[in-house]
């Protein structure tokens, strides 16, 4: 068991320097001990439901910011503007996906084991933020801390998930993301109703929404696994920046996901200044994260089979005529239509 194994034909623009081999594994018989994706199973289900999970976990409470931002703005941070209260929020969503750089080589090197540091940090974060009271406090808790263990959980769970499917990858990919949507319905609905409809104040509050998380990841933790074992390779792979189209897949994924995140935020408030009811507005993006359920999994499915670039491009246009239009809703109910 000494031997290592090869790795699969370098594709054009890669870096054939870069050995990708792994220790412990025969090289003749690499092939016919992995071989290839099971494209489902109990095992690879399994994994999807701990990806899910840990989408709820992480990108749910992501999703869920504008309901800080509109409880900051009239409790803790009301001294503060909008915009600098927003800063929490964005350098969370940079450091979800700039710590996804580290934890995706983590991950290939180690396995998913990185999970489990990673659970621990993100509960850990969350405790904090319940104990914040001044700005820097958030930004550090809720912006820096989380936004890192958000990173370091969401890449990895995803990897894990793609080493189990081939065929049916976006689809599996699209379930596993729809945990998300779930979370997005759940915690800003509960975070609402104890923040203003209890007595639990703002630090139980958060910690009852960490204490629900909290089996979650730890079966998370249990049921990701990697089905390929690690690979001691270079950390970063710098040919893959000499690819002209993976650059420009780069540039165009930042925009995309600038102007997909940044309305979350402001939803609630905007609603507010519009003069929709407080407890209404702050139901707004569980009304979007409900929506956007069937918008993760089915364009999933539809990409396996129509291509993923195509739907990609096609729900940007559509979310960007979306956010355009926010702005010629003048009633409730337009807002609401809107909205979905």
């Amino acid at each position: 068991m000494a031997a290592a194994a090869k790795s699969p034909p370098a594709s054009p623009g890669s870096d054939e320097s870069i050995p990708m081999t792994t220790v412990g594994i025969d090289p003749e018989k690499a092939s016919t001990d992995f071989g290839e994706a099971p494209d489902g199973g109990v095992r690879a289900w399994t994994v999807a439901a701990g990806a899910g999970f840990i989408s709820f976990s992480a990108l749910g409470f992501a999703n869920s910011f504008g309901i800080f931002q509109q409880y900051y703005m009239t409790h803790q941070l009301q001294h503060e503007s909008e915009d600098k209260v927003a800063w929490i929020g964005s350098i969370a969503a940079f450091l979800q996906f700039a710590a996804g750089a580290v934890g995706g080589p983590l991950f290939d090197r180690y396995g998913a084991w990185i999970l489990r540091p990673a659970a621990l940090l993100y509960l850990f974060a969350i405790m904090m933020v319940s104990i914040c009271t001044e700005y820097w406090h958030f930004m550090l808790a809720q912006g820096v801390l989380m936004g890192t263990a958000m990173g370091l959980l969401t890449f990895p769970s995803l990897a894990a998930l793609s080493q189990h499917f081939e065929k049916k990858r976006a689809a599996a990919l699209g379930v596993a993301i729809s945990g998300s949507s779930i979370g997005g319905v759940v915690i800003p609905i509960a975070l609402s109703r104890m923040l203003t409809k209890s007595s639990l104040g703002f630090g139980w509050t958060v910690r009852i929404i960490g204490f629900i998380m909290l089996p979650l990841l730890a079966f998370a933790c249990v049921a990701v696994t990697a089905r390929l074992p690690p690979r001691p390779t270079t950390f970063f792979i710098k040919a893959a920046f000499k690819q002209v189209e993976y650059n420009l897949l780069i540039i165009a994924m930042f925009f995309l996901i600038l102007g997909m995140f940044t309305p979350l935020f402001f939803i609630p408030t905007y609603a507010v200044s519009r003069g929709m009811d407080e407890t209404l507005a702050s139901y707004l993006l569980a009304i979007i994260n409900g929506a956007s359920t069937f918008g993760r999994i089915i364009p999933g499915v539809l990409a396996d089979k129509f291509g993923p670039f195509n739907m990609l491009l096609l729900a940007g246009l559509t979310n960007g005529i979306v956010i355009l239009c926010l702005n010629t809703a003048k009633s409730t109910a337009g807002s609401l239509v809107e909205h979905m």
